[in-house]
């Protein structure tokens, strides 16, 4: 499986780095978690052209996590793309998101592709033989309401599990108030994509170390974080920072 760090930074703009969107590749498909604005330039940029992604995996609505699917829907079009493309996006927030296609005049015209909302909630939303994405709710959004409050709010707010053969297991979480939530799928991962904005480095690197994870990367840096030196910093954990452009094989 190769990850590809389409944009790093937190929801502050910053002139260094892009806003969130992590491209996963492997021979099941390309899977794009997350759509922050100028996802679609930074495609571009890297040589990912518009009709390779096959799937968008949205964490919650935030602009910083979902400004940039306008864009990439317009690029798609105006490109000729002709691949069904599914959009996954948190279930309390399906029925809103529905007036954004309209609204930024993308049905108008004859659309060149097929283009699917499906709602996630907990639990697998993808599977193909031995590989498999989860969502896995978390309270980024709401954290004081239950998950059934958070639905009927349209607060609900998820991270992920993906899965290939029973060797590889990666974890990738966008905005959380906290790691609890991850019981259930964290223990022995390859690797956690753990944003840094939200939670403290030192409290990511310990439920890393809870869970016997092999590797930490930390994404969604904030503006004002200066990434300390990587060599050592985790002692016995392997831990980087992500840079926007950088890529990885898990």
């Amino acid at each position: 499986m190769k990850l590809t760090f389409l944009g790093t930074a937190s929801a502050m703009p910053d002139v260094s780095r892009h806003p969130s969107a992590i491209l996963a590749e492997s021979g099941r498909g390309a899977f794009l978690f997350d759509a922050g604005e100028g996802t679609a330039l930074q495609m571009l940029r890297l040589g990912v052209e518009a009709d390779r992604i096959d799937s968008v995996f949205v964490s919650h609505t935030h602009p910083d996590h979902a400004a940039g699917i306008p864009g990439l829907l317009q690029w798609m079009l105006l490109s000729g793309r002709t691949k069904p493309l599914s959009l996954f996006l948190p279930a309390g927030i399906v029925r809103k998101f529905k007036s954004v296609i309209p609204a930024f005049l993308l049905n108008h015209g004859e659309r060149t592709f097929k283009f699917h909302l499906f709602p996630m909630s907990g639990g697998t939303v993808v599977e193909e033989d031995a590989f498999r994405i989860e969502a896995v709710p978390n309270s980024h959004l709401a954290p004081g309401l239950t998950y059934e409050e958070q639905l009927k709010k349209g607060l609900d707010s998820l991270s992920f599990c993906i899965r290939e053969s029973t060797e590889r297991k990666v974890i990738v979480t966008s905005d959380v108030d906290g790691l609890d939530h991850l019981g259930a799928v964290a223990a022995m991962a390859n690797l956690l994509i753990a944003e840094c904005t939200h939670v403290k480095v030192a409290y990511v690197l310990d439920f890393a170390r809870q869970n016997r994870i092999g590797r930490v990367v930390f994404n969604h840096i904030p503006k004002q974080m200066e990434p300390p030196d990587e060599s050592g910093f985790g002692g016995d954990l392997a831990v980087s920072f992500a840079r926007d452009g950088d890529a990885l094989e898990v």
